[in-house]
């Protein structure tokens, strides 16, 4: 069997149409359909019915085409295992962790990581974002794991998770007689409207996030303090000292504080980034599947 065949019947069924599928296989549209028919002769049955130019899977084409793109997904895999062969393994990866996000996580992978790779020594580094992202480029780091708003050209990055901002206010301040009122737009802006702001820093991932927000929504804070410690600034409100816009896995249940979803859906999305063109080494990798999994099922990143 050619797997190159099974591409271009894949290309048909996602494309639905056998012209669409020649341009994007590279191929002449009477060779994909030589081949097509030789296909369906050797099984006996059609995969696709013809409706004009379209082509549409028959129950055997279905089946076909779900087991063509397992096959090609094993080829992908296998290659990529082989690849992993011909990289050189190292005895150090430096990780560089965002400030406040990865002290509990580390703590969880690291055993597991170990048990892997006993002889490989793990440098963690944690940092604010500028911090990491030098370390990258200068290659001092081999992965980061950052929040981002943008994506920047002289990374990779893998996705993680997207994490929304919530509206962190003092349980006292927030009485469950006016939750209902909080659940409208306007409800929520009245309540806020004269309360003490504490923002991050400027020159912060977590500022570019509260100022997209004050940007989409129109709000404007009319007072303000700046704090850079996430625990430092839930603190403060819990002792009624002002509200903030708060990552969701910062939320502790043991703290007097409110999560209040708020409009514009503010957000922030955790990733694992590296210097673009950077090959994985097999352990890296496996440090990576390990963080992914890790954040998969953890949704805070503390208690």
């Amino acid at each position: 069997m050619d797997l190159k065949h099974l591409e271009y019947i894949v290309a048909v069924h996602d494309e639905g149409s056998i012209s669409k599928a020649a341009k994007k296989c590279f191929v002449s549209q009477p060779t994909l359909s030589i081949h097509l028919k030789k296909l369906e002769a050797e099984l006996g049955l059609p995969l696709f019915d013809r409706h004009g130019l379209r082509t549409i899977p028959t129950q055997a084409g279905i089946l076909y085409v779900e087991t063509a793109k397992q096959i090609l997904e094993l080829k992908r895999t296998l290659y990529s295992q082989l690849e992993s062969f011909s990289q050189p393994e190292t005895n150090r990866i430096a990780l560089g962790l965002f400030q406040n996000i990865g002290s509990k996580m580390i703590a969880e992978v690291y055993p597991r990581f170990k048990d892997r790779y006993p002889r490989i020594r793990l440098d963690i580094n944690d940092g604010r974002y500028r911090t990491l992202r030098t370390g990258l480029l200068g290659e001092a780091l081999d992965l980061a794991i950052i929040t981002i708003v943008q994506r920047e050209e002289d990374f990779s990055y893998e996705e993680i998770k997207k994490e929304p901002f919530l509206l962190a206010c003092a349980v006292d301040q927030c009485p469950d007689s006016i939750l209902p009122m909080m659940q409208t737009r306007e409800g929520l802006f009245s309540f806020i409207q004269n309360k003490h702001f504490i923002l991050a820093p400027d020159d912060t991932i977590r500022r570019e996030v509260e100022n997209q927000f004050f940007t989409a929504s129109g709000f404007r804070p009319q007072t303000y303090d700046q704090v850079h410690n996430i625990h430092t600034t839930l603190d403060m409100v819990e002792k009624g000292l002002g509200v903030a816009l708060i990552p969701a896995g910062f939320f502790d249940p043991a703290k007097s504080i409110r999560p209040i979803p708020v409009p514009e859906n503010p957000s922030w999305t955790l990733v694992a980034a590296t210097k673009k063109g950077r090959v994985l080494s097999p352990s890296l990798k496996v440090l990576l599947q390990l963080i992914r999994a890790y954040y998969t099922q953890e949704n805070h990143y503390r208690y």
